[in-house]
């Protein structure tokens, strides 16, 4: 067994992770792993082939690893990370093991007036998760789903949190460095507008999954309606002064 309680929201393409350590198979990574109890996959006929294998004529996904900017504590038993900007990606964190201790983790992409996170999206995504400790020394919290973010709470951790313990693995379709903050540049005598237009960059950026997707939360689909209107234009510089 993977140790993971699965359920879903949004439209149905959103998924959530109870993971409970204590029954996942440690180091089934490493080369020495003992796989001898593992049940051997079964051929399954397939009466109609609807499906054609073809070379991937794209990169692959970028990942990279992000720290949060900034990290407090907001409740005796709850610290709250900020990651700057929205991001697409799973978070993750290591902490010693108590056998049987639960942490709950939670996402948001915005703050409640009293500062705590929304992580009730707006989206219809509850994003409200639990990881349920074993009894090894380290531990390392891995979710294979990914989600857009730019907050996490964490109650319940078992030491303090900090830059070095916690993280966001950031994914995405691999942009050329130059022009990683959106297509070309933008810059205006008014704040606003170069708020905008950051937001509307990092949002491709964000949504640059296998394919466009339109939006990295309760959906996670490719709109081809959407997409009619996603157009990346690559200019030198934008300049309205």
């Amino acid at each position: 067994p993977d140790g993971r309680i699965v359920t879903t929201n949004g439209y149905d393409t959103q998924v959530l992770e109870n993971i409970d350590s204590r029954l996942l198979d440690h180091g089934w990574r490493e080369p020495a792993f003992n796989d001898s109890t593992w049940s051997a996959p079964s051929a399954v006929p397939v009466s109609r082939k609807d499906y054609t294998f073809v070379p991937q004529l794209i990169p692959p996904l970028e990942f990279s690893v992000l720290r949060p900017v900034r990290i407090k504590k907001v409740a005796p038993d709850a610290w709250q990370l900020d990651f700057g900007r929205e991001i697409t990606g799973q978070f993750g964190m290591t902490v010693p093991g108590r056998d049987g201790h639960v942490v709950e983790i939670r996402h948001a992409e915005e703050m409640n007036p009293d500062g705590r996170i929304r992580f009730d999206m707006r989206c219809n995504c509850k994003c409200q998760e639990t990881w349920t400790l074993s009894a090894r020394p380290k531990e390392t919290l891995e979710f294979y789903e990914y989600r857009g973010f730019r907050f996490v709470e964490v109650i319940n951790s078992p030491v303090p949190l900090t830059k070095q313990n916690t993280w966001a693995t950031v994914r995405h379709y691999p942009w050329p460095k130059s022009i990683r903050g959106g297509a070309g540049a933008f810059d205006s005598s008014s704040r606003l507008l170069d708020n905008i237009w950051r937001i509307c960059a990092n949002g491709v950026l964000c949504n640059s999954q296998e394919n466009y997707v339109v939006c990295p939360t309760r959906e996670k689909g490719q709109y081809f309606g959407d997409n009619t209107v996603i157009e990346v234009v690559w200019t030198p510089e934008v300049r309205f002064n």
